[in-house]
């Protein structure tokens, strides 16, 4: 538990989980509440850890947890494409997706 130290989100991070959501609920596929608080505490857990900080983190729990949900639900990347801009680890395993 002393390794999770968790960090408070910042107001734009929580808004980039936030228009995820929105556009996975748009296409049909809405991600569960559970799975939105994993990735909140996620990147709360890892943000001041990580090199690449609270971006890098965010880029992760898309991959971890957004990615196999689209493609469980067979989501259409341009759903999400805008979104995933500054998220280059997301961007690379959805185009070989």
């Amino acid at each position: 538990k002393a390794l999770l130290a968790d960090a408070p989100l910042t107001e734009a991070t929580s808004a980039a989980l936030l228009a995820l959501r929105k556009a996975l609920a748009a296409c049909g596929a809405p991600l569960s509440l559970i799975t939105a608080q994993r990735m909140q505490r996620f990147i709360a857990a890892t943000q001041n850890d990580l090199p690449g900080g609270v971006a890098e983190a965010l880029d992760r729990a898309v991959c971890a947890f957004a990615l196999p949900h689209m493609l469980a639900w067979q989501v259409k990347p341009e759903a999400v494409l805008p979104l995933l801009s500054a998220m280059p680890r997301a961007l690379r395993a959805l185009k070989q997706a």
